[in-house]
């Protein structure tokens, strides 16, 4: 049986003590928690926008082989991000995923009134703004708080084309609503 030396056990000791202690962000980085918050409620709500997609091709009938088989790849990639963002907050605390979870539901409430847009371009035209702006606060967050499975998001508006539905380019309506409930 092999000992370690004491010097190396003492700094295992304090790093383990270290790793159990609450962080807080620095004041350098918490400038960029509200981007962060923003883009993890952005994919939680493409969630809810991905179920609502999946009704209105359906009441369309609209959802048949290659546009089932595009959104079928796209749901999977939004279900396994939006599953990571959940055990991600979980780590952190149960009051920040009770907090994620509020978040979210003000802010589908938000955008689900807030667009007029007819079925089944609704919910196209929501997915793909929500898609364009989850890349653009993830770009704003890279380097060090790059969420890097939400890089897979960003070819959703491509896949789904095929469904030659009108993207209305919702992008600044969703981002001036989604302002109000900060």
């Amino acid at each position: 049986m092999a000992t370690i030396p004491y010097r190396e056990a003492l700094l295992m000791k304090r790093m383990a003590w270290r790793n159990l202690q609450p962080r807080k962000p620095s004041e350098a980085d918490a400038r960029y928690v509200p981007t962060a918050v923003q883009m993890l409620t952005c994919i939680a709500c493409l969630d809810y926008a991905m179920c609502d997609m999946e009704q209105e091709l359906t009441d369309a009938g609209m959802m048949r082989h290659a546009v089932k088989r595009a959104f079928v790849r796209s749901f999977d990639e939004v279900i396994d991000v939006h599953s990571r963002a959940v055990r991600m907050l979980g780590q952190i605390s149960t009051v920040a995923e009770r907090q994620y979870n509020d978040q979210l539901e003000e802010a589908w409430r938000v955008i689900d009134g807030c667009i007029l847009v007819a079925p089944p371009h609704r919910a196209y035209s929501i997915v793909s703004a929500l898609c364009r702006i989850i890349e653009k606060l993830n770009l704003k967050l890279s380097g060090r708080y790059d969420f890097a499975p939400a890089r897979g998001l960003y070819r959703i508006p491509h896949q789904l084309s095929c469904s030659c539905l009108t993207d209305y380019n919702l992008d600044s309506i969703i981002e001036r609503n989604l302002e109000q409930i900060k």
